[in-house]
């Protein structure tokens, strides 16, 4: 049975029966609302389409159903599922999961029983593009059943408040009329968790000299570098752009806004500082987030390859791409203050001498008090020992927390300067074990282990450390459906759930993973009612109130980052609740495609038979075929060998971006292709595609030699 809190049943309830787009606070269990909403519709007189999923977390709910005697659980249809067979699954009813591509195809073939289609749920409607496939699904839908609903689902506030593709875009793309909106402040979601409140220790860990002295120069550098940016463009002086904005991670997405459309007229001189910009806050994030050697050799890096472009340009020529930064006094401090925290008093490179990490010292102390009051305690002697749950948000500080763990300073220094990526990651595998969720090593720490502590105990403790695996979308803003690897069992949820920790240690600050621990701690007493629980893992995790120790640096750019996206996601709710009470959505906006009229309006001729193009199966990954239908052409999929658009018996279209262009000429298949349309179509044509260039694509525009 899933256990449900009481605002998420509120919450079902506000979003049944209703078009809407759901948005909640990121770490509010929105996998639980999507899930129980696909459990709602697992019925064969339905017919639910899911978009914009990966596919291991659809094998992953329809396992999750299953197991829990679902009759009629979904079913997954995929580029190897035949088209007879996808057919059959559309016909059975129940929920579908499908890609936007493959359902585009089908409905425009007419394979799916549109008739029969109840509604369609969207996921991470954040990640939709502008005129995407989603858009197009829901028009092809729409203009054949008018009662379908929409259910779209995000927990990423921020990214539907900024940028071209927000929330009322969405909502205006879809026809989506209701906004619902559920943020971490709403009363039902305070109530709900206060009750079940986790204790919470907040642990400021102070900086050594060196690192606030790297700190404040890199600050200035930044406060530097952006103050010549307004100097250089006028479009920079504005309000947001500020040494704030300049220090988070969504500062790329804010300057992509505002130069997308004329990136091409910028002169060097901005894009480098643009380029300097994103390279300082790099390094301002590695300050805090990796250890002393490899920020210095990261610094030392970028120095090195400015020394050599310097020594690159000739005696009198135009120095073009230098970084102003490297030039200012503040540097001088940063690598002085780098190289202190690396080097006995910054001596030659073979001394080494690291600076302590004070979070690692931090956390060897709080285990020694941990098990010294629990081998005090008698009433524990006979309970399963508490584990400890340690977050992290990088594989490597799993691996500077095992080897401190290991053999303390000296291992680590060890380590640090004689590292081997390869044998890393084979060491890391003796810590993970098939009984663990993915992502998690496990320490144990036995009475010796303590003894070289100072500690005398009988028992010791099992130390879990977690981090996010690659693509599970942890990271920042999520990427392209979760990089398409997601798996929900290596979710910080499912960890919670499967290991039940008694005490839990943030190593670096992130408001999802305090939402989540808050979640898992409200429902705790539902899972312990489970059939699954023995009386000794009750009575341990009862008698053991969670402990949660949340570490962060004190006056650091860790701790400002923290406090600034809490202020960022309430600021963003804001500007959704204005949203919510204003926006209009009309009834009639999706129409079947109005038959084209003639060039000149003075005739007021109408065509009576609408145009066909018929156009490659591989195509509709791109936005074109959506656009060509809502411009009223009929679109025809096919699977083409010899272009990718036909308009006509004798004129054919070979659609190619700049990239690929760029690509086909140097390799010579574009001279391949273009012979073999002449030798079929008496008029081929080759379509470029442009995008704009911006600092975070890459510029498209190299020299081509034809």
């Amino acid at each position: 049975m899933t256990a449900l809190l009481e605002y998420e049943k509120a919450i079902l309830l506000d979003i049944h029966d209703k078009t809407s787009m759901l948005i909640t606070s990121d770490g509010l269990s929105l996998d639980m609302i999507t899930y129980c909403t696909i459990k709602v519709h697992c019925d064969p007189h339905n017919l639910v389409l899911i978009c914009n999923h990966s596919v291991n977390e659809a094998k992953h709910i329809i396992e999750k159903l299953k197991s829990e005697g679902e009759c009629y659980p979904p079913q997954l249809i995929t580029a190897e599922v035949t088209q007879r067979n996808r057919e059959s699954i559309y016909k059975s009813g129940s929920v579908v999961f499908v890609s936007s591509r493959i359902l585009v195809v089908d409905l425009l073939l007419n394979r799916v029983p549109v008739d029969l289609v109840s509604g369609v749920i969207i996921f991470r409607c954040n990640q939709l593009q502008s005129s995407c496939q989603d858009s197009f699904v829901i028009r092809l839908l729409r203009e054949r059943n008018t009662d379908i609903f929409v259910k779209s689902f995000s927990d990423a506030p921020i990214a539907l408040t900024s940028g071209s593709v927000n929330a009322e875009s969405i909502m205006k793309e879809l026809a989506i009329p209701n906004l619902i909106l559920w943020p971490r402040f709403r009363l039902e979601v305070i109530d709900c968790l206060k009750e079940n409140a986790p204790s919470v220790d907040e642990i400021k860990v102070s900086m050594s000299e060196d690192m606030a002295n790297c700190q404040a120069s890199l600050l200035e550098l930044i406060q530097g570098t952006l103050r010549e940016l307004i100097h250089a463009n006028a479009i920079f002086k504005n309000e947001e752009f500020t040494l704030e904005s300049a220090l988070s991670a969504s500062f790329d997405r804010l300057v992509a806004c505002y130069l997308d459309p004329i990136w091409h007229e910028l002169n060097n001189n901005v894009k480098q500082l643009l380029n300097d910009l994103s390279n300082l806050r790099r390094l301002l994030y590695r300050l805090i987030e990796n250890d002393p050697y490899t920020f210095y050799k990261h610094l030392e890096t970028l120095r090195q390859s400015e020394v050599n472009s310097l020594k690159a340009i000739g005696e009198g020529a135009k120095i073009t791409g230098c970084s102003a930064w490297m030039l200012m006094d503040q540097t001088g401090k940063l690598m002085q203050s780098a190289k202190n925290r690396v080097f006995k008093n910054g001596d030659k490179k073979e001394n080494f001498h690291f600076e302590k990490n004070a979070k690692l010292s931090m956390i060897v102390q709080l285990i020694c008090e941990l098990v010294v009051e629990m081998n005090g305690d008698a009433e524990q002697q006979h309970m399963r020992p508490p584990m400890l749950l340690i977050l992290v948000n990088r594989m490597h500080s799993v691996n500077m927390i095992l080897r401190f763990l290991k053999g303390g300073e000296r291992e680590v220094e060890s380590w640090l300067s004689q590292t081997d990526p390869v044998s890393e990651e084979e060491n890391l595998l003796l810590f993970q074990s098939e009984d663990l969720p993915p992502g998690c090593f496990s320490k144990p720490l036995t009475s010796d282990w303590f003894k070289n502590q100072g500690k005398c105990v009988e028992r010791g403790i099992n130390v879990v450390i977690r981090c996010p695996m690659p693509g599970c979308g942890e990271e920042g803003i999520r990427n392209s459906l979760d990089a398409g690897g997601l798996d929900p069992r290596s979710r910080l949820s499912h960890t919670l759930e499967t290991l039940r920790p008694t005490h839990l240690i943030t190593f670096e600050p992130k408001l999802s993973w305090i939402r989540e621990i808050e979640t898992y701690i409200a429902r705790l007493p539902m899972l312990l009612t489970s059939d699954r629980t023995t009386d000794e893992e009750i009575a341990t995790v009862r008698l053991h109130r969670v402990q949660v120790y949340f570490m962060i640096y004190a006056d650091s750019i860790e701790e400002q980052r923290y406090l600034t996206s809490i202020r960022r996601e309430k600021e963003a709710f804001e500007k959704l609740i204005q949203l919510s009470a204003s926006i209009v959505i009309p009834k009639d906006v999706f129409q079947a495609p109005s038959k084209m009229q003639d060039a000149n309006a003075s005739s007021s001729m109408v065509v009576t038979e609408t145009p066909t193009v018929f156009v490659d199966i591989r195509e509709f990954r791109s936005e074109l075929p959506a656009m060509l239908y809502r411009n009223g052409l009929k679109v025809e999929p096919m699977t083409l060998t010899t272009a990718d658009y036909i308009l006509s018996p004798h004129l054919a279209v070979e659609r190619k971006s700049v990239a690929d262009l760029i690509g086909s000429l140097n390799n010579g298949h574009l001279y391949q292709q273009c012979t073999v349309l002449a030798r079929n179509y008496a008029s081929p044509i080759l379509l470029i595609e442009f995008t704009l260039p911006t600092s975070h694509k890459g510029s498209f525009y190299s020299p081509v030699i034809v």
